[in-house]
C-alpha cells in the first residue's frame, strides 16, 4: 500500500490525551489506513473495519526474568489478535517470532486460553510460584553499586541463618532487570514459601524491622509482586 495513510501511536508520539483521541477518531473515520503502535493499542479498541493485525517481535518479553513472562506474552497476542475481524469481514493475524514453538506464542496465536492456563498451572505448581506459593521480592537501591550489593548479601546470609528450613526458598541477590534507575544501582532477592507457611510471615517481619534500620541503601519489600522489573 504505497499510498497508505499511516499514524504512529506510542508514548513518544502521544504526549497529550488530545493526541490519543484525535488519532483514534481519524482511524475510526477512515482517515487513516494503518495504525502502528505499542501495547497501548493492544486492547480496548473496537474498529469493525480492521481485517489485518500484525504483531512484531511477539517473543520480545518472553524471556524476561519474570515468572509471568509466558502469561503476559500470551495475553498480549490474544488481546492484539482480538482487534481483527470484529465486523462482518473475517480477520487475519500475522505473528512475527523467533520462537514459534513456545507455548505462549503457539497457544496465543490460536487463542487457546484453556490449554495455556493448564500449562501455566502445572509449571507454577512444580516450581513453587504463585498462586501455589507465597512470594516476596526485596529490592536494594543505592547510588554506590558495591554498597547496595553488600547490604543485599548481608540480608541473604542473615535470612538463611535465621530460617535454615529450606521450605523458605531464597534466590539471589542479583542485579535487577533494570539495574540502574535515576542514578541508583539496583539489586534484588526473592523469597518463596508454601502457602500458609509461618516461616514466610516471620521472614517478612524480620525484613521490615531490618529495612527500617538502613540509612543509605533503600530496601523495598514487595509481597506478591506484580512486576519483577
Amino acid at each position: 500500500m504505497p499510498r497508505a495513510r499511516i499514524a504512529r501511536m506510542d508514548s513518544d508520539s502521544m504526549r497529550r490525551r488530545e493526541d490519543y483521541e484525535k488519532t483514534l477518531a481519524a482511524f475510526e473515520n477512515h482517515e487513516l489506513d494503518v495504525l502502528v503502535g505499542t501495547q497501548m493499542i493492544a486492547k480496548g479498541l473496537d474498529f469493525p473495519r480492521v481485517t489485518l493485525v500484525g504483531i512484531l517481535s511477539a517473543d520480545q518479553a518472553l524471556h524476561l526474568p519474570d515468572f509471568r513472562a509466558d502469561e503476559r506474552t500470551f495475553q498480549l497476542i490474544a488481546q492484539v489478535s482480538g482487534r481483527a475481524g470484529r465486523g462482518t469481514r473475517p480477520g487475519r493475524v500475522v505473528v512475527q517470532t523467533i520462537a514459534p514453538d513456545e507455548d505462549a506464542i503457539r497457544l496465543g496465536a490460536r487463542g487457546d486460553y484453556a490449554t495455556m492456563a493448564r500449562t501455566l498451572e502445572a509449571n507454577r505448581r512444580g516450581l513453587g510460584y504463585p498462586p501455589f506459593a507465597r512470594h516476596c521480592r526485596v529490592l536494594f537501591e543505592d547510588r554506590e553499586a558495591e554498597r547496595g550489593l553488600d547490604v543485599a548479601k548481608r540480608y541473604f546470609t542473615e535470612l538463611r541463618r535465621l530460617f535454615p528450613d529450606e521450605t523458605l526458598r531464597l534466590d539471589g541477590p542479583s542485579p535487577a532487570p533494570l539495574a540502574l534507575v535515576r542514578g541508583k544501582h539496583r539489586h534484588h532477592m526473592q523469597l518463596r514459601a508454601p502457602l500458609h507457611d509461618p516461616l514466610f510471615d516471620s521472614a517478612l517481619a524480620w525484613l521490615v524491622a531490618e529495612s527500617q534500620r538502613e540509612s543509605r541503601t533503600a530496601v523495598k519489600i514487595d509481597v506478591d509482586p506484580v512486576s519483577m522489573m
